[in-house]
């Protein structure tokens, strides 16, 4: 059960009373963390849970004691990372520091890991690919749904290939996407997409948004004939032997390709060592490595302000400067990956109404950069 995230679905009242609650939850723990009351004693040391994971020190696996220090006193303190929930360092496939800044409970304990749901919607297209349900990503949405486009024309010509980078031209800002969808009750959600306007030709320009990913996990719920839910559960999630999640749908029962799955800590450290293993778990290759590779390889421009020093893939964030790519949630997620050290770095925090409390990636570079450079 998830703690601290927001669950949506169900109906227009439901969800604003949800809605409502959620926001003064944030509001009472937003209060909390800014005096530091939230936080948990210092402890970085993993416990054996019988599950998938082994442990091992630090220093067996050859990391300076000191950058796992840097990188647990600045999770625990009460001035950085405020909203943070938990902290896992994954090195050589070994878990060898794990610290939880809450509650304990939360290492067993799913929550939202908001855009870090892109990454797996980029996993399960990888998977698609393999299966030869996808046979090229420059597909466009009007060979897969057409139905969908006989009243939006204008749009037949965007291809899954834009969709993964952001590039469709569909005007819908994340501001505003999840409300709509959600106010808008039993209406055709992808239509309503659709009918948004155009901000540039498709291919042409990055932008960041939640629109371009629903409208791939359309693609791939039609394409699998299941949704993406449940594609994820038998080809990903049981392969990895992950069984406590959820991923929310919208009023269509379309699973958001964006956003909506929960999954715990150690789970989502199984996605990481995945992409660093190149797609493969205990011995079998669960998504291909040349679609690893795609992911993880600059696929557009990316001219956001915002997130300037960073490239971009298929939904996966790329940090060139460490040669590591990261999933990137909203308020402070991250699953990042650097291939150099075969380290694996999982933030997790508690979701929030803006980047005042949550942790953007610059603020999380030091951190990471420390690690990197501490492992030899």
């Amino acid at each position: 059960m998830s703690k601290y995230g927001m669950v949506w679905g169900g109906d227009m009242r439901s969800n604003i009373l949800t809605i409502v609650t959620s926001v003064l939850v944030m509001l009472l723990l937003a209060a909390c963390v800014a005096e530091g009351d939230l936080k948990l004693a210092y402890n970085r040391t993993p416990v054996d849970l019988g599950d998938d994971w082994t442990i091992a020190s630090p220093e067996s696996q050859n990391i300076d004691i000191a950058a796992i220090e840097f990188a647990y006193e600045r999770f625990f303190s009460k001035d950085e990372y405020r909203n943070a929930i938990s902290l896992l360092i994954i090195r050589n496939n070994f878990l060898v520091a794990e610290g939880y800044a809450r509650d304990m409970g939360d290492r067993t304990r799913y929550e939202a890991v908001q855009s870090i749901s892109k990454s797996i919607s980029a996993l399960l297209t990888g998977i698609a690919i393999d299966e030869a349900l996808i046979t090229s990503l420059d597909l466009t949405i009007n060979d897969i749904y057409p139905d969908k486009l006989m009243r939006h024309v204008d749009k037949q010509n965007i291809s899954l290939r834009h969709l993964l980078t952001m590039s469709s031209g569909i005007e819908f800002d994340n501001d505003n996407f999840h409300v709509e969808l959600v106010n808008k009750g039993s209406t055709d959600t992808i239509d309503y997409i659709l009918n948004k306007p155009f901000y540039n030709s498709p291919g042409v320009e990055f932008y960041y948004r939640d629109a371009d990913p629903h409208l791939l996990s359309y693609a791939l719920q039609r394409l699998s004939g299941q949704s993406l839910a449940a594609y994820a559960r038998t080809r990903l999630f049981q392969p990895l032997n992950i069984s406590n999640y959820d991923w929310i749908k919208d009023s269509n029962n379309i699973n958001y390709g964006a956003y909506g799955v929960y999954l715990t800590p150690r789970d989502l450290a199984k996605i990481g060592q995945l992409m660093l293993q190149n797609g493969q778990w205990n011995s079998v290759q669960v998504v291909s490595a040349s679609w690893i590779n795609d992911s993880v390889t600059k696929q557009i421009e990316n001219s956001s302000a915002t997130t300037a020093n960073y490239d971009y893939g298929f939904y996966w964030w790329l940090i060139p400067e460490l040669n590591a790519f990261t999933a990137w949630g909203h308020g402070g997620n991250f699953v990042t990956v650097m291939p150099d050290k075969q380290l694996v770095v999982v933030l997790t925090s508690f979701p929030n109404s803006g980047n005042n409390v949550g942790t953007h990636l610059d603020e999380f570079l030091p951190v990471l950069r420390r690690l990197y450079n501490g492992a030899n």
